[in-house]
């Protein structure tokens, strides 16, 4: 009888911790290619945790944030240029500060402009500098074991203070693209391991 029971809540309680961890992962696709492992709660928001320091250290320009979202010994892979081929760097040549005035303005950590090419090229820049807000949506997970996940995901970017009005509120849409990563967990924390940074080429020049 007690057996049976246990097994009862056993099986009850199996689809509630796949709601939940669904739940923490934002409600974003879930798939195991490694077979009969199921990621925990606590594997999702690490995960996500590594995927939001990346991105708000990317908005704020704090290279030491984006940084934690990277093992040591990972790698990026992104585009020499608009139009370029992908290029494969260590996370800390990636992410070391670097100077890239393409309109004469000074550069910023993590390669981001003074003007990025998400803000109107005529709009004069802001005292304040420009913003930009890096969005991403409609992440997957691929577990490929239990300690490596692959995931990919759409982004574009906004520059708010980059419309005609130069810092009025109008904001202008950057030119889309995709990440296809792979994060991998060590000593009970994931990070990533590679990240692929690709942009459409169709809209680059626009």
């Amino acid at each position: 009888m007690l057996k049976s029971i246990l097994g009862l809540l056993g099986r009850s309680c199996a689809p509630v911790a796949a709601s939940l961890a669904l739940i923490a992962s934002g409600g974003t696709a879930l798939a195991s290619a490694a077979e009969g492992f199921t990621p925990t709660i606590k594997d999702m928001l690490s995960i996500q945790g590594a995927i939001e320091r990346y991105r708000r250290g990317m908005d704020t320009s704090d290279v030491k944030l984006q940084a934690t979202a990277f093992w040591d010994d990972a790698v990026i892979l992104s585009p020499s240029s608009p139009t370029g081929p992908q290029v494969k760097k260590s996370v800390k040549d990636t992410l070391a500060p670097v100077v890239v005035p393409p309109q004469g303005g000074e550069g910023s950590p993590a390669g981001t402009p003074a003007a990025p090419p998400t803000c109107d090229a005529k709009a004069e820049k802001p005292a304040t500098g420009w913003t930009l807000w890096h969005l991403v949506a409609n992440s997957s997970y691929e577990f490929l074991s239990p300690t490596r996940v692959k995931h990919h995901a759409y982004w574009f970017t906004v520059c708010p203070s980059g419309g005609p009005s130069n810092g009025a509120g109008i904001a202008v849409i950057g030119p889309p693209g995709s990440y296809s990563d792979i994060l991998e967990k060590r000593h009970g924390e994931w990070r990533f391991i590679e990240r692929n940074i690709v942009l459409n080429v169709k809209y680059a020049d626009h």
